[in-house]
């Protein structure tokens, strides 16, 4: 619901996902695509979207091996790493955008959706990114 908030104040949100994993039981990916947020999958058996990381504001960069799912978030081990770095997040940009380009807009199924609230990767991804920004936003309990 954060994702869909922030889209519907005009903030520019872009999803690119892996087609299979955009299909998995907890996935969000549909509700946000028929909600309008630009969603597009890599649709390649043999090239997938593995990247992880987000970019906020053209300056925050947060990357790492951690995959945005519940999974991630209660067992597996990941690692993240926030970086308030311009120079990092323009290099990571440009190759957000070189994928866009490449990439299919997301086809929606003739079905309703499949999320799951607790279990949804979205769900984490928000819990996970509202941790980020209230430590982002209190610079005293960032280390520079």
């Amino acid at each position: 619901e954060a994702i869909k908030e922030v889209y519907k104040r005009g903030v520019n949100v872009r999803l690119i996902t892996d087609d299979v994993c955009c299909k998995m039981l907890g996935s969000d990916i549909y509700d946000l695509a028929r909600f309008g947020v630009p969603v597009k999958t890599d649709n390649s058996v043999k090239n997938q979207m593995h990247h992880k990381f987000a970019i906020i504001d053209n300056c925050v960069l947060i990357t790492g091996s951690f995959n945005w799912t519940a999974k991630a978030v209660n067992q597996n081990q990941e690692n993240i790493l926030i970086l308030e770095d311009k120079d990092m997040a323009n290099r990571y940009t440009q190759e957000y955008n070189r994928m866009w380009e490449e990439f299919i807009y997301v086809s929606l199924p003739n079905i309703k959706g499949t999320s799951q609230i607790y279990s949804s990767p979205i769900v984490w991804m928000n819990i996970l990114l509202f941790m980020i920004l209230c430590i982002y936003l209190v610079p005293k309990l960032i280390i520079k």
